[in-house]
């Protein structure tokens, strides 16, 4: 259950700030807002040669993958909502800016 509900809540802030926080702007640390719910993106739009938002869909997989390895740490130590908590946080301080880093 922890594993699905995190697949979940990581989908929307991916959609929503995780990608532009990790796939857009020109700062070294982390992305500007400028695809904020991915506003900037189309079916037109292209990263090298495949289109955007299904380059976005291949982050999130990753986006999602890691915390839910993350859960095998303290598999039913913590409480749900803490381990939800804890995960979209991760996501957006250490998962998103490190994958703009790479």
């Amino acid at each position: 259950m922890q594993c699905f509900a995190i697949a979940g809540i990581v989908s929307i802030l991916w959609f929503v700030v995780g990608y532009s926080i990790a796939c857009s702007g020109d700062n070294p640390y982390f992305g500007d807002f400028s695809n904020v719910l991915l506003a900037q993106v189309s079916i037109n739009t292209v990263n090298g040669s495949i289109p955007e938002s299904l380059f976005a869909m291949f982050q999130m997989k990753f986006a999602i993958i890691t915390p839910a390895l993350i859960i095998g740490g303290y598999a039913e130590r913590m409480k749900f909502s803490t381990v939800l908590l804890f995960s979209s946080i991760w996501l957006l301080v250490v998962y998103a800016p490190i994958t703009h880093w790479v």
